[in-house]
């Protein structure tokens, strides 16, 4: 449904684009292990491959199941000249701090959130599940958590990121901004949903479905405190999960951003 994200807090940014931690951090380049996210790098051609680590012996990885997906590495590398470097299952553990590599690291640099300061209601004018439907954006507010980041990244999107939603940051445009509030009050012409179970009044489901046959940007907030007080000032309608009034609060409030984004992503994309 969405195809566009921008955040307040880049260093979660930083770190979802990151899949392996380095043993010695670098400031100029990305470890990215796994065979889907390492095949993500170099579909999506935002970043510049400095080589690929395989794993040796490569007739036991053909045994795999993601045999076809090392191929399909390979044959990649050799189109795009990027170098190829065997070496031993130890080495992969050490780069990646034995992490589950699947006997395939990719060297590359670091993928970096441009910075925008506003949107006109033109931008991003059509989306990846619908070219017909208005602009859908996500605002982060002070999200910390990479893996809430890129749960909402692999939120319903499209058969071709569904696929590799270990690598979906590749695929979506992401942007990031020194102040939401400043952002939020430039983009003049588009509703500003904050997802917030507190407010006193919020849009059904539906009827942010049909808010979002707008232009729109839906506002997620931090993990423990949601939506900032200066953030809900920009926000001209609030939104919210349903459920039973007896447990609405609670029910609401024991999903992680992650969650809640997909709920809401997927319920709008089923009644738009």
């Amino acid at each position: 449904m969405f195809h566009r994200l921008v955040s307040s807090n880049v260093r979660s940014i930083r770190q979802l684009s990151t899949r392996a931690k380095q043993a010695i951090p670098s400031d100029d380049h990305d470890l990215i292990y796994g065979t889907s996210s390492v095949l993500a790098v170099l579909h999506a051609a935002k970043r510049k491959p400095m080589r690929v680590y395989l794993q040796e012996h490569q007739q036991e990885l053909k045994k795999k199941k993601d045999s076809s997906l090392v191929d399909e590495i390979v044959d990649q590398c050799r189109s795009k000249n990027v170098p190829l470097v065997f070496t031993d299952k130890g080495h992969l553990n050490n780069m990646t701090l034995n992490k589950p590599h699947q006997g395939v690291v990719l060297k590359t640099s670091r993928l970096e959130p441009v910075r925008i300061s506003h949107l006109s209601p033109m931008d991003g004018s059509t989306s990846a599940a619908n070219p017909n439907r208005a602009p859908f954006w996500i605002a982060l507010d002070e999200v910390q958590d990479p893996q809430n980041l890129g749960s909402i990244l692999s939120a319903p999107l499209s058969a071709a990121v569904s696929k590799v939603s270990a690598g979906a940051v590749e695929f979506i445009d992401i942007y990031s901004t020194n102040n939401l509030v400043k952002f939020l009050k430039a983009c003049e012409g588009w509703n500003v949903v904050g997802a917030d179970v507190g407010a006193e009044t919020t849009l059904s489901v539906q009827e942010f479905a049909q808010l979002s046959r707008q232009p729109t940007i839906l506002v997620l907030g931090n993990e423990g405190t949601g939506i900032r007080t200066n953030v809900k000032s920009c926000c001209s309608a609030f939104t919210s999960i349903p459920g039973r009034p007896t447990q609405f609060k609670g029910d609401v409030d024991s999903l992680n951003v992650g969650v809640a984004a997909g709920v809401l992503i997927a319920s709008a994309t089923l009644y738009a």
